[in-house]
């Protein structure tokens, strides 16, 4: 007969992301601009604004078409900024010790969760092109067992 380890997903440091209202897998971390005021029960948001857009480009999107060019846009100039924080992020990433989860206020289409355009999904492909060992993914539809 084999051996089945049940492993919790609670206990292995892996970063995954969500909307605030979706799944949380460990520390609920909020990477907007403005972290919600009236925090989900059960989850109180770290907050960490330096990974979220700008007010200018938020403004920018939200007077936008929200087209083609509107999205190569944004993801232009947020991963622009992104990389201006390199440095930062590396450090940041050389912290991680236990699940967390990135939320932000979109909430995607179920039916499309490889959606790639959000912060949180451009942020969650530096994660995964710099530190591919600490990605877990996006889990805001994701269902699991939890131990």
């Amino acid at each position: 007969m084999a051996n089945i380890t049940l492993i919790s997903l609670n206990t292995i440091p892996k970063i995954y992301t969500s909307h605030y209202n979706g799944k949380q897998i460990g520390k609920s971390i909020s990477i907007s601009r403005k972290k919600p005021s009236s925090p989900r029960k059960g989850h109180d948001f770290e907050h960490l604004p330096d990974f979220a857009p700008s007010w200018e480009l938020l403004k920018y999107w939200n007077s936008s078409t929200k087209g083609v060019e509107a999205i190569n846009y944004y993801t232009k100039v947020f991963n622009l900024d992104m990389v201006s924080k390199n440095n930062k992020i590396d450090r940041w990433l050389n912290t991680i010790d236990c699940p967390i989860t990135l939320n932000c206020y979109e909430v995607d289409d179920p039916d499309r969760i490889d959606n790639p355009f959000c912060h949180r999904h451009l942020f969650g492909q530096i994660i995964k092109s710099k530190r591919p060992d600490l990605w877990g993914g996006e889990v805001a539809y994701t269902l699991y067992y939890e131990v």
